[in-house]
């Protein structure tokens, strides 16, 4: 599996992101991938954008893949710096991180700027 550091976004599904900084990630393969889409249960729009389902069971399957896939943190919401994900967990806001870096490791990402 490769490695990759992934920097957070500064929105969320169209929502301003509590956090920034950057996450060690592993990337799936592709194969691997799939399976992973499969079983969160992703939704797509007319325009062919991937999303989460309505489905609660999809963003704890997302955790999930957060906590196979996530090597190291150098995440800060605010002034509070996080370095584990079990540090996170206990945050209000853990769910836009589990959509964010959850969604990208089973997207994949733009090796080309890596």
């Amino acid at each position: 599996m490769k490695e990759f550091e992934y920097e957070l976004q500064k929105e969320v599904l169209g929502n301003p992101n509590p956090y920034s900084g950057k996450v060690k990630i592993k990337l799936p393969k592709y194969l691997e991938r799939n399976k992973l889409l499969r079983e969160i249960n992703f939704k797509s729009s007319k325009e062919g954008e991937v999303g989460l389902s309505d489905n609660i069971g999809s963003l704890d399957k997302l955790y999930d893949v957060c906590n196979e896939y996530v090597l190291k943190l150098d995440v800060r919401k605010g002034k509070k710096p996080f370095h584990k994900l079990d540090e996170l967990e206990y945050d209000e806001d853990f769910s836009s991180f589990v959509t964010e870096v959850g969604m990208t490791i089973v997207r994949g990402v733009n090796l080309g700027n890596a």
